[in-house]
């Protein structure tokens, strides 16, 4: 089997870094947003010219999403904060407020797509951040909003829980981080290889095998201040 496709939502203010590992690539002619935020890109799919995966975008500004099957409801949780929503949403719950969007969220082959106006109103302000949408380049380059502070010790030890499921046909490795950090993800020979830039690590385990088709390992190096490495299958 060929090196599955990697594509990594990770951020760097919340203690959450989630890798989706999937056997099969995006839909042909699926158009891609890069949002960048202290100097990390990251992908969010999109829909037409100005509607965004606001899974998507979520999870590459550090929260965690869940999906109701039935009515295909986002639950958007993590920097103390929590935001609904679903197709046809353009009144968000927004913790104990309603932040109104003019045009509603649609689900579109089962993701759930927003445009601009909700990212703007409703993700980045959650995140401490605000962002510029450059349509020719299909950029979104985020930078801190004035007076956001990210939570946490940013001189601490960064501890580190890891959690591999897989769902068919994607593998998801999650990275739950005690607190705000800097990191730099790299594809290697043997899969991927993430290091944390201005905080030691506090590893949980020198290395886990699991038995699961695409992620054969996650290993901690050196001493497991400074990186993980995730080995897929195919390189085992």
């Amino acid at each position: 089997m060929s090196t599955p496709h990697v594509r990594p939502v990770v951020p760097c203010l919340a203690g959450l870094l989630v890798l989706v590992l999937s056997m099969h690539g995006s839909a042909s002619g699926q158009q891609t947003a890069n949002l960048v935020f202290r100097g990390v890109s990251r992908p969010v799919a999109m829909s037409g010219k100005d509607l965004f995966s606001v899974a998507d975008a979520a999870l590459a500004l550090g929260f965690g999403v869940s999906r109701d099957t039935t009515t295909g409801v986002l639950t958007i949780s993590g920097h103390g904060h929590q935001v609904l929503a679903g197709p046809g949403t353009a009144q968000v719950p927004v913790d104990s407020r309603i932040v109104e969007i003019s045009r509603p969220a649609h689900a579109i082959g089962g993701v759930l797509y927003a445009p601009a106006e909700f990212l703007e109103k409703v993700l980045f302000p959650l995140a401490g951040a605000t962002g510029t949408w450059e349509p020719v380049n299909r950029v979104w380059s985020l930078a801190p909003e004035a007076g956001a502070v990210p939570s946490g010790d940013p001189g601490a030890p960064l501890s580190i829980d890891v959690a591999v499921v897989h769902v068919d046909p994607t593998t998801q490795v999650v990275f739950r981080e005690s607190g705000p950090a800097q990191f730099t993800p790299q594809l290697v020979g043997s899969g991927l290889q993430i290091r944390w830039t201005d905080r030691k690590v506090v590893a949980p385990f020198a290395e886990r095998r699991f038995d699961d088709p695409l992620v054969a390992a996650v290993r901690f190096e050196g001493d497991g201040r400074t990186g993980v490495g995730v080995e897929d299958r195919a390189s085992a």
